[in-house]
């Protein structure tokens, strides 16, 4: 298990991601580059004090920065569910999963595998119905 330095630092840049900010804008006036750098490889603990800035910097919660994985269990739990409605050829079902998460979601990676199984899902129905066809009109 990692370790909880190392779970901070990689939701901190993670979120600096998500803002689209380089670690110098995320730590302008607050520490220094380096420091930013040392936290998000979980090379350093840091103060709460110093947590704080940084997540009102990002506009975030301060709790934000402790959601341990929060939104990987998240992407995995849709993983599973939108694979076992693939697997189970509920193509329409899949779309319509598909599309509710996409209009729904903030969380990038999440939106990105609702759009991937989008297109499965359309493939997969055009392929059903050439087997289909093709099962037909076998002698």
């Amino acid at each position: 298990m990692a370790s909880f330095s190392k779970l901070v630092g990689r939701q901190l840049k993670l979120l600096r991601f998500e803002k689209n900010m380089t670690q110098q804008e995320l730590c302008d006036g607050i520490c220094s580059q380096a420091v930013i750098s040392k936290i998000e490889h979980g090379k350093i603990s840091t103060t709460i004090e110093l947590l704080q800035e940084l997540a009102k910097r990002l506009n975030v919660p301060i709790s934000r920065l402790f959601d341990r994985d929060a939104e990987s269990i998240s992407f995995q739990k849709h993983d599973r569910e939108l694979t076992h409605v693939f697997r189970t050829h509920q193509f329409d079902e899949l779309i319509s999963r598909s599309k509710k998460l996409i209009e729904s979601n903030e969380n990038k990676d999440i939106v990105l595998l609702a759009k991937y199984f989008d297109l499965v899902a359309l493939e997969g129905k055009k392929t059903l119905i050439i087997v289909l066809v093709f099962q037909n009109y076998r002698i």
